[in-house]
């Protein structure tokens, strides 16, 4: 065939792919040429297309390349220059430091490397908490020692069966025996009712608790022993959050009122009815009609302010009579607590034709003995208006002469509130001396003899 021919076919070809060819659309967009923005040593650059977006990338004080974009050219532009000064300065900053500065750099990097943190982060975190507890008047050492002090320790549950066992435990040895034993009730009573961990009790189950108990007779608790129960409570609580058996928020039991009591009055003896007293003990032993050492047990409590139960535990080897003194320890304390009690002058003369080398002063019959010696003495003979009466007037009396308090507490193994509160009665001092001199009527017995038998 003619080559024109060829050439016509091709041509015609070429025309005809065009004609079949889908319109070309405008997809293609003018690539902006890469814009370089000095930062210090290096550069932040800029690239992207017509209309955007655009991406910045740069390089941090780490050296780590950081890009970011924007939608607009000025928008992108406007955030490279942000960082090129900031690198600028920077770098200006780096160029001006001292030995000392670098060495202190590189401190920083070397602590912080444990926490993973960068220096900007953890200085930006720094100032900005600083800032916050300036506004609020405090430093961070006030706020880490406040933390220290009431932060939520982990703590070890124990049921309350569990939790009584470890308190008494502790408590065994510190305090007297009567006590203990007293305590121990309480507490095993609270221990039968719950055997849950004390942390899951809330304030109203303690208050129904508390309302529910009951004497030995059935009755409910007057406010004076429910005071007592929630005492016991308080202790287990305290000994619960030292031992980390409860957390320290717990707080139910601040929101169980303790139960009103009116003070109760303070009863003492007369002079007069303390002579009727010692004196018909005196004559029915010369007839042989009561224990001989019923005699000390009443001279001690009225004349050195024992507890009755003090009394009945003392032993002879405790009373000095030639160094005017008698020591209370602390197994027989009801404190738990030793202490030294004077002996007055009256004391000695009821005491000295009974003095032994050891052995109990009183066995503990000399209680029912004390019955009949207050009938016979005609003084009310009920255990519940005369215990501790003796004790009770000796320290009114003893207040009377010494003028404190202190002294007298601390002779007594009380504290000044307690004396305050429950012992000390407004006692003329005439009639304190007339209490503190009452002696034995038998004149033998007024020769006094130190010689232990």
């Amino acid at each position: 065939m003619p080559v024109i021919f060829w050439l016509e076919l091709l041509a015609h070809c070429s025309l005809l792919s065009q004609k079949m060819r889908p319109p070309a659309t405008n997809s293609r967009r003018d690539r902006r040429p890469a814009k370089l923005l000095p930062a210090g040593d290096t550069f932040v650059k800029i690239f992207g297309r017509d209309p955007g977006p655009y991406t910045i990338q740069w390089r941090d004080l780490h050296g780590r390349r950081r890009r970011t974009t924007r939608a607009t050219w000025k928008a992108a532009h406007t955030l490279a220059q942000h960082h090129a000064a900031r690198a600028a300065n920077t770098h200006t900053a780096i160029r001006q430091l001292t030995p000392l500065d670098a060495a202190g750099y590189l401190r920083a990097l070397e602590n912080l490397h444990p926490t993973g943190q960068s220096i900007e982060h953890a200085t930006a975190e720094h100032a900005h908490r600083q800032q916050r507890l300036q506004a609020l008047g405090i430093s961070f050492d006030a706020l880490v020692d406040w933390y220290e002090q009431n932060r939520p320790r982990r703590f070890r549950p124990l049921h309350i069966p569990e939790l009584v066992a470890a308190f008494t435990a502790q408590k065994a040895g510190t305090i007297s025996p009567d006590y203990q034993t007293h305590l121990e009730r309480q507490l095993q009573k609270f221990a039968a009712a719950f055997t849950v961990p004390l942390h899951t009790l809330t304030a109203a189950d303690l208050r129904a608790w508390i309302a529910r108990l009951t004497d030995r007779h059935g009755r409910p608790l007057g406010p004076r022993a429910r005071h007592h129960y929630r005492a016991a409570l308080a202790q287990l609580a305290r000994f619960a959050r030292a031992e980390n058996h409860l957390p320290r928020t717990w707080d139910e039991l601040e929101h169980v009122p303790t139960a009103k009591t009116k003070p109760a009055e303070i009863k003492i003896l007369a002079p007069e009815q303390l002579l009727r007293l010692l004196t018909a003990r005196q004559h029915a032993e010369t007839h042989g009609h009561a224990h001989k050492t019923l005699i000390p047990f009443l001279a001690l409590q009225s004349f050195a302010g024992l507890r009755h139960a003090e009394t009945l535990k003392l032993d002879w080897r405790d009373i000095h009579l030639d160094e005017r003194y008698l020591y209370v320890s602390k197994g027989i304390a009801k404190t738990g607590r030793d202490r030294i009690v004077p002996i007055a002058e009256n004391l000695t003369a009821w005491l000295a034709p009974h003095l032994r080398r050891h052995g109990p002063v009183t066995p503990i019959t000399a209680s029912h003995a004390l019955t009949h010696a207050k009938r016979a003495a005609g003084l009310p003979a009920a255990r519940d208006e005369t215990r501790n009466i003796l004790r009770k007037s000796y320290i009114s009396y003893r207040l009377a002469l010494t003028k404190s308090i202190a002294q007298v507490a601390e002779e007594a193994g009380n504290s000044p509130a307690i004396i305050r509160q429950h012992y000390g009665r407004p006692i003329p001092e005439a009639e304190a001396q007339r209490w503190f001199s009452i002696l034995p009527s038998a004149p033998e017995v007024l020769q006094l003899n130190f010689t232990r038998p």
